[in-house]
């Protein structure tokens, strides 16, 4: 049968009463509800969640009267009892109609004498928590008014006093915003998967990400505010997820809004590079702001900031100020917000003051929130209830302030090298030294990763000394020179076109640079540049200087026994030698006309590691493809379209970039499976491991672009 002619016959028999609205059956999707229906808001104040209403909302169809009520919490379990009373100006006038609903569908219906039959349809949604019944509209005459009863063994226990469709609705909503800090802390694909799709990593074991929100948001339509996402490392992590575009689709719809961020210290200069990178990667600049340390930042509508008061919004000359999100309780639950949550938004919808709100959300990686089985619920919740408003970056900028309150700032962090790097030369290292020195100074809540950062930030003056290097190249063969002011001096050895930085302890190649018609460019780079702190907190060693935290890679060269050991350094004529202080181990290095040869010789076997942080800058700062291939015995690692670096030697070669781990980017993390080792290298970098025995040479050779077709 035809689905027109269908509908057309269900139609008439509904009006014609051959078709009742039975109990609690199966009904086509209706439209959702507006804040136009509603009727009435009660308190939350009943002692049974099941019993308690907490709102009312009734309209009309060419077919239907429907009513609906909004409870604390439906469970299919409880022992609930309503009584629904309707008048109307024709058949109930003087006496009215009752439909009792009772748990399993049980409906009694009692008619006044003499009333024409009609039978109440019943529809409890046990995922909304609300429960609707519906009349045939042509039984009925004129405006119905309704009212609502909760009872338990025949007493009422709350009530929603009569009303009708000339009721209007409560003046007054629950405004809610949505706002999530730590959105995105990924420096590594690891990392980046978990924080996207994590398995058990949530609150409460279960899967937990960004990607539940983002999904719950997208399907709800419902605004939430990534306070901090428009970081550099947040953004390329992105790209390299192929997540960019969707995201940057849901700002440009309102659906996410993403304030500017001022994710380190110095904050202006954090916030600088935040807005440069969100422009590479096509995001625009917002009204918002936010900073990782609670500054101000100049010329933004609104900013989120701590303020001593969560439930208001503030000013500051010029700014409308928000609060961050202060309560640790659980706010997303499977069945949707708690019910402590559930009670604040109906309070918060029933205050006479016009100013209050509710700021949910929090540290995405601590919140319930992110949790696969916790967020959609909790969203549709939201979402289906009209007296709920969750604002949107427009209606935001535009709600009342309670009053001027100054925010809770931090005290800013100094590093000894802002100075310097204020006045370094404007290439491309020295805006690897600040990328560097930002990621060092990110405001943690935990003091031990705060202060490992801060033990590697004299990386920083390297950085600096190869930029000043690059602006007037000089051949150098000096180990007395100090650039990272860690009171141990460093080995520095030029031809005027490359510079290699080397640490005694180790006879570690912490740095590579070099100089060509384009400009300056790094080569190799310690992982700790990109990343500290991804090891067992309880293994860390602050006192080790950069061998506090152990999965930190200090650089090229270094061995995976006796890596730390004493060595000597000799000058050559072209290079340098450093021997071990047992004259067990000898590694020499030579400058070549397009790079670098090693040779060691060793009494025994020998497994050293070289990381490729090639142009890493470029990483941070737009999109970027970086190309890998690996042949029998050597590796090419780089930009596509940019400087790339080969590694080759007749030893044992093993290498990955974290690139291997872009097809496991675009599934959820799997614990069962193992994830090659590329999987957890801070981004942009390429591992090469050379093993050998005896004496064996290696070659670092500078590249032209490889073009594959």
């Amino acid at each position: 049968m035809p689905i027109r002619l269908t509908r057309i016959l269900l139609a008439v028999m509904l009006l014609s009463g051959l078709l009742p609205l039975s109990a609690c059956q199966a009904v086509p999707a209706a439209a959702a509800w507006r804040a136009a229906d509603l009727r009435r808001l009660d308190p939350a104040d009943a002692p049974q969640p099941a019993l308690d209403l907490l709102a009312a909302s009734l309209r009309t169809s060419p077919l239907t009267v429907e009513v609906r009520i909004d409870l604390l919490d439906l469970v299919a379990s409880d022992a609930y009892e309503y009584r629904f009373t309707f008048w109307d100006e024709g058949a109930f006038r003087l006496e009215p109609l009752r439909v009792e609903v009772r748990p399993g569908g049980v409906v009694q219906t009692r008619l006044p004498e003499g009333a024409p039959p009609l039978r109440a349809r019943v529809v409890p949604d046990f995922e909304l928590d609300t429960l609707v019944v519906s009349l045939n509209r042509h039984l009925l005459h004129g405006n119905v008014r309704v009212e609502i009863e909760s009872l338990q063994d025949g007493m009422m226990v709350d009530r929603i006093e009569p009303f009708d469709g000339n009721t209007p609705p409560p003046l007054q909503r629950a405004p809610v915003v949505l706002a999530f800090e730590d959105v995105y802390p990924a420096l590594t694909p690891a990392q980046a998967l978990r924080r996207w799709d994590g398995a058990h990593t949530g609150p409460t074991g279960e899967r937990h990400g960004l990607a539940h929100i983002v999904e719950a948001a997208s399907r709800t339509r419902l605004p939430v505010f990534l306070l901090d996402l428009k970081t550099p490392a947040s953004l390329a992590a992105l790209h390299a997820m192929g997540l960019d575009g969707r995201l940057r689709t849901l700002a440009e719809a309102g659906t996410l809004v993403l304030p500017d961020v001022a994710w380190s210290e110095p904050d202006g200069q954090a916030l600088e590079a935040g807005l440069a990178a969100a422009a590479a990667f096509g995001f625009r600049s917002s009204p918002y702001g936010y900073a990782a340390a609670g500054g101000l930042q100049a010329g933004y509508a609104a900013q989120f900031v701590n303020l001593p008061d969560a439930a208001h919004l503030g000013r500051a000359p010029g700014t409308l100020l928000i609060p961050l999100p202060m309560d640790s309780q659980q706010q997303a639950t499977a069945s949707g917000p708690s019910l402590e949550l559930r009670r604040r938004l109906v309070a918060t919808a029933l205050s006479t003051d016009t100013t209050d709100l509710l700021v949910l959300g929090g540290s995405l990686p601590d919140t319930s929130w992110g949790d696969s089985d916790m967020a959609g619920p909790t969203f549709a919740w939201l979402a289906g209830h009209a007296w709920v408003q969750v604002l949107s970056g427009t209606s935001l900028l535009t709600f009342p302030a309670a009053r001027a309150a100054p925010p809770q700032t931090e005290t800013a962090g100094s590093s000894v090298w802002l100075e310097e790097l204020r006045q370094a030369p404007g290439n491309a290292l020295t805006g690897a030294a600040w990328q560097a020195c930002l990621t060092l100074s990110i405001p943690a809540d935990d003091p031990s990763l705060q202060s490992l950062r801060q033990a590697y930030l004299s990386q920083v003056g390297v950085l600096l000394a190869a930029a000043d290097w690059a602006e007037n190249p000089q051949p150098l063969n000096d180990c007395s020179a100090d650039p990272d002011r860690d009171g141990q001096p460093e080995c520095l050895l030029s031809d005027g076109s490359l510079l290699a930085v080397f640490e005694t302890d180790g006879a570690v190649l912490s740095h590579l640079f070099a100089v060509q018609a384009d400009g300056p460019h790094q080569l190799i780079g310690p992982s700790s540049q990109f990343a500290v702190g991804l090891s067992d907190p309880t293994e860390w060693r602050l006192e080790r200087g950069p061998a506090a935290d152990p999965s930190a890679l200090p650089g090229a060269f270094f061995d995976t026994t006796a890596a730390w050991q004493a060595y000597r350094a000799e000058s050559l004529q072209d290079g340098l030698r450093f021997t071990s202080i047992d004259g067990s181990r000898i590694k020499t290095f030579r400058l070549v006309e397009d790079g670098l040869d090693v040779r060691y010789e060793t009494d025994g076997p020998v497994a050293t590691r070289i990381p490729l942080a090639v142009d890493p800058l470029g990483f941070f700062t737009g999109p970027a493809q970086y190309q890998a291939v690996l042949e029998s015995g050597s590796w090419t690692w780089g930009q596509s379209t940019g400087m790339q670096v080969e590694v080759r030697t007749q030893a044992s070669l093993r290498a990955q970039g974290f690139t291997v781990s872009l097809p496991y980017l675009s599934l959820p993390e799997d614990p069962d499976l193992a994830y090659p080792p590329g999987h957890y290298l801070p981004y942009p970098l390429s591992l090469v491991t050379v093993t050998g025995s005896g004496s064996f040479s290696i070659e670092v050779r500078l590249r032209e672009p490889i073009v594959k077709f």
